[in-house]
């Protein structure tokens, strides 16, 4: 017996049968004319089946993408996808805003570009970028990935650093490694595992805000005497380099434990450090002890808080016994602000 499918007739609005010849087997389609979808028809399909619950499953073939528009190299469908790319984005003004990178992905939004390995740019209007290997944008307008791993979302953000993220918040930048700025304005974290906060700025971003940053290291003194070592915010060779002609007021709370003994030291401090033209200008003026407690009985001898005319940053050393194996970690917050000369 022969099997016949329905097709639609613009002319009078009829649906006749037709003879099938290998159409759709699992599918129905429909036309919605009526309110809402009057001025705008909706077309349907419908999966077809004797069970309750069927799965829908739009399946390329090898590497090929799953989208919306038809690639023709112009801003009307955009440049080609990317490997197994998911692009469900139909407005752009270039053909490069489609989800060029492979496993990458926009979904919905309008005028967004998701170029790097298996980044993501999700909803949002306008020049939203992520170029980052795995980077991620959600939403907003003209914001930056372009870090490994890199999260933005607000108005004119940019996180460049890997795995940085500003989160929320207009014109802000978050360019070091593992750098973070929430809802903030003007707000600018270069420095490894930086985070800051501002609410304004007067000419330029992060020249007003507060910053909180953690030094780290691992410390074995085999000397034979007591040694100063340098602690750093990777643990072994990040710095917090100060930008020119910069001020800043920190809170510095350093704390020291010994691997499985029980000599710990603790301090507190006040310090102000300024930075002028260039490194070498860079200076601690003031250093004011809030705290110093040793629980092994006068073991530790005070740290040194000090300007590194060299790479142009806040120096931190704790003095380590000798034969101690020591976690040595300083946390430091400050309110901070730069000008021109």
């Amino acid at each position: 017996m022969a099997e016949y499918v329905l097709k639609y007739s613009e002319t009078d609005g009829f649906f006749y049968g037709e003879e099938a010849t290998g159409g759709l087997e699992y599918f129905d389609e429909a036309r919605d004319t009526d309110t809402p979808n009057a001025t705008v028809p909706a077309h349907q399909f419908v999966a077809m089946g004797a069970e309750s619950n069927i799965d829908i499953v739009i399946s390329p073939k090898g590497t090929g993408a799953i989208l919306a528009q038809v690639p023709d190299g112009t801003a009307t469908g955009g440049n080609k996808r990317g490997q197994n790319a998911v692009d469900l984005q139909q407005t752009r003004t270039s053909a490069s805003q489609v989800a060029s990178g492979d496993y990458s992905m926009v979904l919905g939004g309008a005028k967004n570009t998701a170029s790097g390995y298996g980044a993501i740019s999700i909803g949002g209007y306008w020049n939203n970028l992520a170029s980052g290997n795995n980077s991620f944008i959600a939403g907003g307008t003209n914001n930056t990935a372009s870090g490994s791993t890199s999260f933005a979302s607000g108005n004119s953000n940019t996180a460049s650093g890997n795995g940085s993220a500003v989160v929320n918040g207009s014109t802000n930048i978050a360019s070091g490694n593992f750098s973070f700025v929430g809802s903030s304005i003007h707000a600018k974290a270069s420095n490894y595992g930086q985070q800051a906060h501002a609410a304004g700025r007067f000419a330029a971003t992060g020249d007003a805000q507060q910053t909180e940053l953690v030094y780290r290291r691992n410390i074995t003194n085999s000397s034979g005497d007591y040694a100063y070592y340098e602690l750093f915010l990777d643990g072994s060779s990040e710095r917090f380099v100060l930008p020119n002609y910069s001020n800043f007021n920190l809170l510095v709370q350093i704390e020291i434990r010994r691997v499985g003994g029980s000599e710990h030291f603790v301090g507190t401090y006040l310090v102000g450090i300024k930075r002028d033209a260039n490194a070498g200008t860079t200076a601690v003026y003031d250093v004011t002890t809030l705290q110093e407690a040793d629980s092994g009985a006068s073991t530790y001898v005070s740290p040194m808080i000090t300007g590194d005319t060299t790479n142009g940053s806040l120096k931190i050393e704790v003095n380590i016994p000798s034969g101690f194996n020591c976690y040595a970690v300083a946390a430091v917050r400050s309110a901070e602000g730069f000008a021109g000369s």
